[in-house]
């Protein structure tokens, strides 16, 4: 039974990993590699970059000082977008993590 299982998982593993390598070739396509983006990717990264505050803090506090929840969860949906893409960009098989995720 374990076997079967094990097989199974594998087969999923695969399926999942192909899966993976066919979605980063369309965003290197798209973008460009890591470091070497495409001149149109680079102009939409820096867009997006500029407007899903990439590198800048998600929490936002509100008039009275606190932490509005409402912004901070915006701000940082939006800036899941662009680390997805620059997550997809740099991602690598070899690179997976050692519980076997190789999902980025």
């Amino acid at each position: 039974m374990t076997e079967v299982v094990s097989a199974e998982n594998e087969d999923a593993r695969a399926a999942h990993l192909e899966s993976l390598r066919v979605k980063r070739a369309a965003y290197i396509a798209l973008f460009g590699s890591a470091g070497h983006p495409t001149p149109l990717g680079d102009i939409v990264l820096a867009d997006l970059d500029a407007f899903c505050t990439t590198y800048r803090e998600s929490i936002h506090m509100d008039a009275s000082g606190r932490m509005d929840p409402y912004t901070t969860i915006y701000r940082d949906g939006k800036k899941a977008v662009a680390l997805r893409i620059r997550q997809m960009i740099n991602w690598s098989e070899s690179h997976g993590d050692s519980s076997g995720n190789d999902s980025p």
